[in-house]
């Protein structure tokens, strides 16, 4: 059938046929060429039982065929056939003399019937053409022509896997080497790939989906991926297949064995959902270029901080969003790769609230004397105010929000006071004897870390008052 023409021609021969007292079945291959229009043409003719339609496409019929059609129908899906069925559909097309080659008396080998019956990716139609093929090929041997694995490899030779550019398998497989990729297994991301340039798939579209993988699933964990998956572009637009293939595979393998981060991803995508739930908002007035007198008398660009005339370039406090929008944090760096250093400018303060403890605990080891109970005592002391700078520091430093980091760095502070306030007691317990030594070193560590962990809210308090935040 070409178009509505002819579906009209059958509809009357089927009204004809049904007056008759004759039902007709009207079966139509490759449904999925018939556009909307003439696929709906059906519809009247299926509710009144004129006809009984049967469809068949190599494609999803959920992208193909109209809802309204697909709502009347059941749909059974056909499997690829196995290379055990293939062998059988061959040997009966050998033995079949009225539709078959049994007329032609071939014979073929069992290795020569196996690699045709693999060679065929499951589909009969390309298993019986390259055994009419080999049939051509096949040399007499015992008083007959015989198909042997030599004529069968140069039939077999060449054949692509099944791979329909632009249909279901196409965006299956491109999905499997997506998630290869973002699965870290290096290994099914070159199958994949190989998989995808086998079937005819063009380079360049992987080139693209392949630099889309680098932003989306490795992002800032290693930048370098990006820069790989472009130079393997550049590489395949000027040395093309097969040598540029080769540059794909090495991207793909280095965004499979890199460290994952989709933080940009998410945060794009929480931007743009505000960007959508708040609308047109103002950008405040201080951020405003004023290239002319009026726009200045208008207030554009007063009060703007210059970062990089603030301390550390960093204008404390500042807030860059629109006024009217709460705050956020889009960009929430994870712990791998090079994320790791980028949400290192909040942990900066660790090393320096460690440092400056330990040097205040020595300040105290030198005014006061070796006597027990006195130096742990001083121990806890000084992680307690160690712990209020470094909340008071978490904020001048940027580390802001609830976020994971946060978490484990004050933990990490009421862990670190805890182990450095037992370790002053276990130096005193050299200098002493007494059967509650571990009761109290219990209690003294107990102590340390609860408080080291309320200092250092108490600090982060103290420092967002300070920074004028709220």
């Amino acid at each position: 059938m070409a178009g509505v023409k002819d579906v009209r021609a059958a509809v009357e021969t089927a009204r004809q046929a049904r007056a008759a007292g004759r039902r007709t079945v009207l079966f139509l291959d490759e449904v999925h060429r018939f556009n909307k229009a003439q696929q709906d043409t059906f519809l009247p003719y299926l509710e009144d039982g004129t006809l009984t339609f049967i469809g068949a496409t190599t494609e999803n019929p959920s992208f193909e065929v109209v809802s309204a059609l697909l709502s009347r129908a059941r749909v059974y899906v056909l499997k690829s056939l196995t290379p055990a069925d293939l062998a059988d559909l061959m040997r009966r097309a050998l033995a079949d003399a009225e539709r078959g080659l049994g007329e032609e008396n071939v014979a073929i080998d069992d290795d020569a019937l196996a690699l045709l019956s693999q060679a065929a990716d499951g589909d009969g139609r390309r298993a019986l053409n390259m055994l009419e093929i080999a049939s051509d090929l096949a040399q007499p041997r015992d008083g007959r022509r015989t198909i042997a694995l030599g004529q069968a490899e140069e039939v077999a030779g060449g054949t692509r896997r099944r791979f329909d550019k632009g249909g279901e398998q196409f965006y299956d497989q491109i999905s499997a080497l997506h998630k290869c990729v973002r699965g870290t297994d290096p290994d099914a991301a070159l199958y994949w790939l190989c998989r995808m340039i086998d079937g005819g798939c063009d380079p360049s579209y992987l080139a693209r989906r392949i630099a889309r993988m680098a932003v989306e699933d490795i992002g800032l964990a290693d930048p370098r991926g990006l820069q790989i998956a472009i130079d393997a572009w550049e590489t395949y637009d000027r040395l093309g297949s097969p040598e540029g293939e080769l540059a794909l595979a090495n991207a793909v393998v280095y965004l499979a064995c890199a460290p994952k981060s989709n933080a940009v991803y998410t945060g794009y995508n929480e931007a743009k959902a505000d960007v959508e739930k708040f609308g047109t908002l103002d950008v405040p007035l201080r951020f405003r270029n004023a290239p002319t007198k009026l726009m200045k008398d208008l207030g554009y660009g007063q009060g703007y901080r210059y970062a990089h005339a603030e301390p550390e370039a960093y204008a404390t406090g500042e807030r860059y969003l629109p006024d009217e929008m709460p705050d956020r944090q889009y960009y929430r760096p994870v712990n791998r790769g090079l994320e790791i250093k980028i949400g290192e400018a909040g942990w900066l303060f660790v090393a320096l609230g460690s440092a400056l403890g330990g040097v205040a605990r020595h300040a105290v080891a030198s005014v006061l004397p070796l006597l027990p109970g006195r130096w742990p005592l001083a121990t806890m002391i000084v992680n307690l105010a160690g712990s209020l700078l470094i909340g008071i520091l978490s904020v001048a430093l940027g580390v802001r929000g609830g976020g994971p980091d946060t978490v484990r760095l004050f933990w990490l502070t009421g862990v670190l006071g805890g182990f450095t306030t037992y370790s002053a007691f276990a130096l005193e317990t050299t200098l002493m004897v007494g059967s509650g030594a571990n009761l109290r070193a219990f209690g003294y560590v107990l102590v340390t870390v609860l408080g080291c962990l309320a200092a250092a809210l108490a600090g982060r308090a103290i420092g967002a008052l300070l920074a004028g935040e709220t």
